[in-house]
């Protein structure tokens, strides 16, 4: 099994893709966000049988530092 993007990572003995942060978020995530309409970047997904599951939208103004 194929993960979207570069900051994904997959693991074996769930048999699912992690999104990690990262500066090269999938397109898709871009797309959401642009839908949206808020700058920040999704934590915590899984993708699993072509579905996307377990994300938490971060705002880059709730982040110090960022």
């Amino acid at each position: 099994m194929r993960c979207p993007g570069p900051d994904w990572y997959y693991r074996k003995d769930t048999k699912k893709c992690y999104f990690i942060l990262g500066s090269q978020n999938p397109e898709w995530v871009k797309g959401k966000l642009r839908d949206n309409n808020q700058d920040g970047y999704w934590v915590g997904l899984t993708y699993q049988n072509g579905r996307w599951y377990g994300y938490i939208f971060i705002n880059y103004q709730s982040m110090p530092g960022m």
